[in-house]
């Protein structure tokens, strides 16, 4: 990729959802900046939209896959993801089904 290092800052957080506001005040830049950048990744990368950018993005390896670092998170002894709230209900299992 042709692509200049501030572009490349530009595009992993576009790839990581950041609206244009957003990567403005992360990367202490004007809103008309990231707007330039955004475009020239478009023109460079021959990209009709952001979906675009963040499909190539992903391709060159840029950003992790998100599935890859949730299922790298470690599972606590019950076996719930630490942080999620418990689902079990009352009178049912950890599963939430009812005890055989």
């Amino acid at each position: 990729m042709d692509i200049t290092e501030r572009e490349r800052e530009v595009l992993v957080l576009v790839a990581r959802g950041l609206s244009d506001a957003e990567i403005a005040q992360t990367l202490y830049v004007t809103l008309s900046t990231v707007k330039t950048h955004v475009g020239n990744l478009l023109l460079k990368l021959d990209a009709r939209t952001r979906v675009h950018l963040v499909i190539a993005a992903y391709e060159a390896n840029l950003v992790q896959s998100l599935s890859t670092s949730i299922h790298d998170t470690p599972l606590t002894g019950s076996g719930t993801v630490p942080g999620a709230p418990d689902t079990a209900r009352p009178g049912r299992g950890a599963s939430g089904t009812r005890p055989s």
